[in-house]
């Protein structure tokens, strides 16, 4: 419904992705890489500072979300396409499922498997040591999957090797699968080990006293760069795996296809994808009851 930039953000990135959705809403992809460029972090661009969206989300008709000031509402978002695309390689490659091929998960549920890798499971957060040692199970070549076991292991190496490797770096499922080439777990494998997408919570910034039909929230986009690797032999093993761009699935996803919003461009023009949310209430944090009482307002 709206959107703007609440920091000194230049505009210019937005504008140009924005011109990619006014023509073509189904190139989200192509819009979020043009964003990318727009705020290189990594080579000096024009944005290494913070960005933060405020965002007001139309609600349907006959939906009543039921909220108060200081509750929450959950996005459910899908995984990083790049993400996506690797999962989906190497299925195609080592076991000859085609993305458009249907699967039955429960009784009733067919989805495609483009479907369950992009919406069903989660292969964008920091892969956790037990999934690393699940993983190790399905590599053809000894070698990797001993190097995935140490990493999964708890000894004082495996515990060194864990931290450089994977959390300084931001390592999920998709990196390992580039880092380790002969692993290649079955999709009923993935999706036995993989929990699902976690839905990401935003504070509600609005109320319904003044906003009955839509809700509104502010996000910081999470766009940065991961430490340096630890040592110049990892650099040079791993040159991939040092200093990584990395970016929020959720909060990049919506800063894309908010740019049309973003510019204050003719939104009658550009129809942005539905957002799946639920609301998230709160006992905690309320607002006091007298309206006297001062308050300490912190922004994102």
């Amino acid at each position: 419904l709206a959107a703007k930039y609440v920091t000194n953000t230049p505009i210019e990135p937005a504008q140009n992705a924005a011109k990619i959705l006014l023509a073509d809403s189904t190139k989200i992809n192509e819009a979020a890489q043009c964003l990318d460029a727009g705020f290189d972090v990594q080579n000096g661009g024009i944005a290494a500072t913070k960005r933060v969206v405020h965002m007001e989300l139309s609600l349907p008709d006959d939906f009543s979300l039921q909220y108060t000031p200081g509750d929450s509402i959950a996005i459910l978002v899908h995984n990083d396409a790049a993400a996506i695309d690797v999962v989906l390689e190497m299925l195609l490659k080592k076991h000859n499922i085609r993305p458009d091929q249907p699967v039955l998960l429960n009784q009733t549920d067919q989805s495609t498997i483009r479907e369950v890798i992009s919406r069903d499971i989660d292969i964008c957060s920091v892969v956790k040591k037990r999934t690393l040692y699940a993983l190790a199970q399905h590599c053809a070549d000894p070698m990797e999957a001993d190097a995935l076991q140490l990493l999964s292991s708890k000894t004082d190496a495996g515990e060194k090797l864990y931290r450089t490797f994977i959390e300084d770096q931001v390592m999920n499922v998709a990196d390992v699968l580039l880092a380790f080439p002969s692993c290649a777990p079955p999709l009923e494998a993935l999706v036995g080990i993989l929990p699902a997408i976690a839905p990401r919570y935003y504070s509600v910034s609005s109320s319904p006293l003044v906003h009955p039909s839509s809700v509104t929230v502010a996000f910081s986009v999470v766009d940065y760069v991961t430490k340096e690797g630890c040592t110049a032999e990892f650099r040079q093993a791993f040159p991939q795996f040092s200093q990584r761009r990395k970016r929020g699935v959720a909060t990049r996803y919506l800063e894309t296809i908010l740019a049309p919003f973003l510019v204050d461009t003719n939104e009658a023009n550009y129809t942005a994808p539905t957002v799946r949310i639920f609301p998230k209430p709160t006992q905690e944090f309320r607002l006091p009851v007298d309206p006297k009482i001062p308050l300490i307002l912190i922004g994102p």
